[in-house]
């Protein structure tokens, strides 16, 4: 019996030394959406460029949650990138660039909700110059719109430490 419950002490030590060893998940904080766009550099490049402009990295990372919706840099028409980052159109490029964060983290199931409340559609304020984006409920999901007449289906978030991103290949202008 002595040597049973030695033998069994020594297994047990054995696998929590072996267990220390292995290496496991560290609990690392999720990256916020402006590491996302470092990240996914050159497909947000642009729009990268624009924040950093802009000087608007803090709404990006900052602890606040928002919910983006990311163009690509296909988006941005030609010559946008060379014209809208001069200091004098920071203003418009802010403007811009604001049109396509909202307050508060908007996943699908929340959207789908609010859009529902509504009868099918909803209009939510944008963080800056008081724009606004729309949303309505189609039987392929949840589209957003600018306000000028053309809407993106929204596939599913990314979710980051600070919100979420929607990826989204058009360029929302006021």
């Amino acid at each position: 019996m002595y040597r049973y419950c030695l033998s069994f002490l020594l297994v047990l030590l054995f696998a929590a030394n072996l267990s220390a060893q292995v290496p496991t998940a560290v609990n690392r904080p999720i990256p916020t959406i402006l590491q996302y766009m470092v990240d996914a550099v050159p497909e947000h490049s642009f729009f990268l460029k624009a924040v950093r402009a802009t000087q608007l990295e803090h709404v990006f990372e900052g602890a606040d949650p928002i919910t983006v919706f990311l163009p690509n840099s296909q988006s941005f028409p030609p010559g946008f990138e060379e014209t809208m980052l001069q200091p004098e159109h920071a203003d418009s490029l802010k403007t811009i660039l604001t049109l396509h964060v909202l307050a508060g983290n908007w996943d699908l199931a929340a959207l789908t909700e609010k859009i529902k409340e509504n009868g099918g559609s909803l209009t939510l304020p944008t963080i800056g110059d008081g724009r606004k984006l729309d949303f309505r409920l189609t039987a392929s999901g949840i589209e957003v719109g600018d306000g000028r007449g053309s809407f993106h289906s929204l596939n599913m978030p990314i979710t980051r430490q600070n919100g979420v991103i929607y990826l989204v290949d058009r360029l929302f202008l006021p």
